[in-house]
């Protein structure tokens, strides 16, 4: 694995974690885009973060698995 996608891999997971954790979601919604990530699987939680977050819920573990 190269050094680029292992330092995705952790910029990745930080952002998606601090999504579910309570971060400023419009803000974050704002600048980062589904296709904005390295890994695919990532983007595709992504989405599910936005729809999650549209329908006015907070995005977590559980949330996010069902969107």
């Amino acid at each position: 694995m190269s050094q680029l996608a292992i330092t995705a891999a952790d910029a990745e997971t930080s952002l998606l974690g601090a999504a579910m954790l309570g971060a400023d979601m419009d803000d974050l919604l704002a600048i980062v885009e589904p296709g904005d990530f390295y890994h695919p699987a990532n983007g595709e939680i992504w989405s599910a973060i936005y729809r999650v977050h549209n329908a006015d819920n907070k995005p977590d573990p559980m949330s996010i698995r069902v969107a």
